[in-house]
């Protein structure tokens, strides 16, 4: 969810700046095709319906998993160090490299299948994603296969021992950043420590300190456990690759909860197609946006940290650090739309995807205005430093980086309401004239009180103002790109009318499971990955099976990604008009709104 809180959102939970007396509560990320997870059996096995719709998509046999975060790093003196095979290793005095507090780490190069358990997933649409979980209950539990080896990588920090399986160079638990406890608790982050020998990097790292372990990591590995010492990142590589487009990957959660480690994050099938993803985690809650000496926004300085670190060494890795694609969803979009305008950002990235990253058009408290209360839900600020305004106010005054971006939102947003939300606490300042011409607007979409609100929960916090920064991205001349996602997994369909929070991720990463899908759900998958991918490449989200997805200035038109994706006007500009001209009056107005 995005950079909002409220004093009545239930804990470990992020939630909406609302009027008090009305919850909003955030909603599984993955609530659209759960369900089919949750009943379906088996590992995660080849495709074929997908591999013939999606050539050169290749499917990945196997993906490691790593080993335990509280052992102490390997060093061994009978094997000699090598570099990478996916090409030269980058020497640079510029970053200094520290040792790492993870622990010691263990020699085996074993790697593991993910599987999808029967019912680990939550079937239910209504329950919450991040709720408090049993550690070792996870939708995808280990399976050993001899069929990955070790590969080793030298970075400016130390020698790291991955596994190449398939075609697929994997590093995972990678320190950015040195551990952020004891004095370094609330302060930006530091260069992350140097160690000796080899440093084996099979399993991903804690997740950070959060109310709750996360949901849907794997069990077994260290991504299960929290822990303060959590700044690693992970990397999926096409194996012998050679300046490869990176992305980089920032996990939503309402920047309070979640972890790099979901099984929905895995980036094999970008590696499969020739792209270096980079999944972060980062800070969260109070140890990640509480307030403290004057300084703020400690996790969004670690998402600079992790830019900073694929700068400085993805060349090994076969990436390119001269083409890199900084995306997330929800809470990570709104970071990422807040990184556009952070100075200190600039030149880390070279083009951006926002999905779902919405803020209702609020904006950021000042830091000496910030709530101070420890318990609750800490977001973003403006510090005067990383975050000198608030980011939609430099985006409307075309303060910010210059870079191509695909925004866009999904068609049910409002799965993340609280059954009780009513248009009068969400929207007070729409006039009974406004409801009226919205419902008439709407049409029979807006067939009750409760579907209106929803309805315009989604146009006002997502829809129109993604819209509004795409044109703003445009009029100071970079390529903007808007989409609406609203297709339902056709496992769902009977109980489901729309993409709920969320729900396009598994598209984005080719992670649908691989039982009861069918044509369109696989024709869906390829046109949502395939988009992502050819914009990593070029910053042009066209490709042959879509070419028509032209920037938003030019016509004014996005990408509707349902059973048959095309380009098409943008529906209910009316309202998204309206809804603008009356709620967004701190920022330029997209031209005609008010009209």
């Amino acid at each position: 969810m995005g950079a909002w809180s409220s004093g009545r959102a239930r804990r470990g939970y992020s939630a909406l700046t609302v009027p008090t007396g009305l919850m909003v509560l955030v909603a599984p990320l993955i609530a659209a095709f759960s369900a089919p997870v949750a009943e379906a059996t088996g590992a995660l096995a080849t495709e074929s319906k997908r591999a013939q719709m999606a050539e050169p998509l290749r499917t990945s046999a196997a993906e490691p998993v790593q080993t335990s975060a509280t052992e102490p790093s390997r060093a061994s003196a009978a094997e000699p160090v090598q570099t990478s095979a996916t090409g030269p290793l980058r020497a640079s005095a510029a970053e200094s490299v520290q040792t790492s507090a993870i622990g010691p780490l263990r020699a085996s190069a074993a790697e593991s299948v993910q599987t999808f358990a029967t019912g680990a997933l939550r079937a239910s649409a209504t329950e919450p994603a991040h709720a408090p979980a049993t550690v070792g209950a996870s939708s995808a539990e280990p399976t050993r296969t001899a069929a990955a080896t070790p590969i080793r990588a030298r970075v400016r920090s130390g020698a790291l021992v991955g596994t190449v399986d398939n075609g697929i160079e994997t590093f995972k638990g990678v320190p950015y950043a040195a551990p952020p406890v004891g004095p370094l608790q609330w302060a930006l982050p530091q260069p992350p420590n140097s160690w000796a020998g080899e440093r084996v990097a099979d399993d991903f790292g804690p997740s950070c300190m959060q109310r709750s372990p996360p949901h849907n990591v794997p069990a077994g590995t260290r991504a299960a456990q929290l822990s303060e010492d959590c700044l690693t990142l992970n990397i999926w590589a096409p194996q012998a690759s050679r300046k490869a487009p990176v992305m980089v990957w920032i996990h939503g959660g309402g920047n309070q909860t979640g972890s790099a480690a979901d099984i929905y994050y895995d980036g094999a099938a970008f590696a499969r197609d020739g792209v270096v993803l980079v999944s972060v985690n980062y800070r969260l809650g109070a140890l990640g946006f509480q307030v403290h000496n004057g300084n703020a926004n400690f996790g969004l300085w670690d998402q600079v940290a992790a830019l900073k670190w694929v700068r400085n060494n993805i060349a090994v890795f076969g990436g390119d650090p001269d083409n890199v694609t900084l995306f997330g969803e929800s809470a990570g979009g709104q970071d990422t739309l807040a990184l556009l305008t952070a100075k200190p950002a600039r030149g880390l990235f070279n083009k951006a995807i926002v999905e779902s990253g919405g803020g209702g058009w609020q904006q950021l408290s000042p830091l000496a205005g910030a709530q101070q209360d420890p318990e609750g839900d800490w977001n973003l600020v403006s510090d005067g430093h990383l975050l000198e305004e608030s980011p939609l106010v430099a985006i409307g005054a075309g303060r910010m980086a210059h870079v191509p971006l695909i925004i866009g939102t999904n068609d049910q947003e409002g799965s993340l309401l609280d059954q009780g939300a009513s248009t009068a606490e969400l929207f007070p300042k729409l006039s009974d004239d406004d409801l009226t011409k919205l419902r008439a607007q709407y049409g029979v979409q807006a067939s009750d009180d409760a579907a209106l609100v929803r309805l315009l929960f989604r146009d006002v916090f997502f829809a129109s103002e993604a819209r509004w920064v795409a044109a703003k991205v445009s009029e100071a001349g970079s390529p903007a790109y808007l989409y609406r996602f609203q297709y339902v997994l056709s496992a769902l369909q009977a109980r489901r009318t729309g993409a709920h929070h969320g729900s396009e991720i598994p598209f984005v990463f080719g992670r649908l499971p691989p039982l009861r899908v069918d044509d369109a759900d696989v024709r869906v998958e390829h046109a949502m990955h395939a988009s992502w991918i050819a914009f990593a490449r070029t910053g042009r989200p066209a490709s042959v099976e879509f070419p028509g997805w032209t920037p938003f200035g030019a016509r004014h038109r996005w990408m509707v990604f349902d059973s048959h994706p095309s380009v098409r006007p943008i529906e209910g500009v009316a309202a998204l008009d309206l809804l603008q001209c009356r709620l967004a009056t701190d920022f330029p107005l997209v031209e005609g709104a008010c009209d």
